[in-house]
């Protein structure tokens, strides 16, 4: 059997989405700020188009990619490798 998916309000996915995907370090549009804006702009209006309905994270992840808000508010960036000394010398690699 597997595991149960929380069922979590919208307004709750959206601020979990805006957290895990627009404001993550590796999201690479993350530094511009109009573009942030907007973003943010359109996670509200989702609020307020599902306001007071309950969904998992999937299926809101899904709505923002059906929307098109995923593909054009979040690029993942490869983090860069670390030249840390001491990973080097443990034999760490990225």
């Amino acid at each position: 059997m597997g595991k149960i998916k929380p069922i979590i309000s919208v307004e709750h996915a959206a601020n979990w989405y805006a957290g895990n995907y627009l404001e993550n370090p590796n999201n690479a549009l993350r530094e511009d700020e109009k573009l942030l804006e907007e973003a943010f702009a359109s996670i509200e209006n989702l609020k307020k188009e599902f306001a007071g309905q309950k969904i998992t994270h999937r299926q809101f992840l899904d709505l923002v990619k059906e929307k098109g808000i995923h593909q054009k508010f979040y690029h993942y960036r490869k983090p860069e490798p670390n030249d840390c000394p001491i990973c080097k010398a443990m034999g760490i690699k990225w």
